[in-house]
């Protein structure tokens, strides 16, 4: 009637929902309620100040040898008090295995600028690199995270693949 999954497979997701549970804990301890709103017209003003929500505040989108920035289009309205943690999608549609440092720069330049903002209580960078990309990723990363104040958290997208077998993390 049912499959059984291997124990061992078992005590991995289960270690890996413990680790993403204990970061959001760890981040975030006053919070206990994050809202996540997506690019739509959203009208959030009646959550108390004791929520925060995760918004996609725009994308950084690589193909045909091109970037384009793009922020938020659709409204989203909040509390005078609400707390936030902007979240910025990256997308690359090219082969591209590194970018060039002006390119680089200009990633970094829009996450900072999006995340160092009143009522930003973390930033998320979400991004699925393929394993050709993750050099690019760790290097994007570790710059922003030494740009952004150092008490505002900087989270990533980390896909479970990246911590099964081939680990890179």
């Amino acid at each position: 009637m049912f499959k059984k999954i291997p124990l061992s497979i078992n005590k991995k997701y289960l270690f890996i929902l413990a680790c993403a549970i204990l970061v959001v804990v760890l981040l975030y301890p006053r919070n206990k309620i994050i809202i996540w709103a997506w690019e739509r017209n959203e009208n959030l003003t009646f959550l108390n100040s004791d929520t925060v929500v995760a918004y996609y505040a725009g994308s950084v989108i690589l193909e045909n040898g091109r970037m384009a920035i793009s922020k938020r289009i659709q409204p989203l309205r909040l509390g005078s008090e609400t707390k936030v943690i902007p979240v910025i999608r990256i997308d690359n549609f090219d082969t591209v295995k590194e970018l060039t440092a002006p390119r680089m720069k200009q990633m970094e330049d829009f996450i900072i600028q999006t995340c160092d903002q009143n009522l930003v209580v973390g930033c998320q960078v979400d991004f699925d690199v393929k394993s050709s990309e993750r050099e690019v990723y760790k290097a994007l990363i570790s710059s922003v995270r030494e740009r952004l104040p150092k008490n505002l958290p900087l989270s990533m997208t980390a896909l479970v693949s990246w911590c099964d077998t081939y680990s890179w993390i």
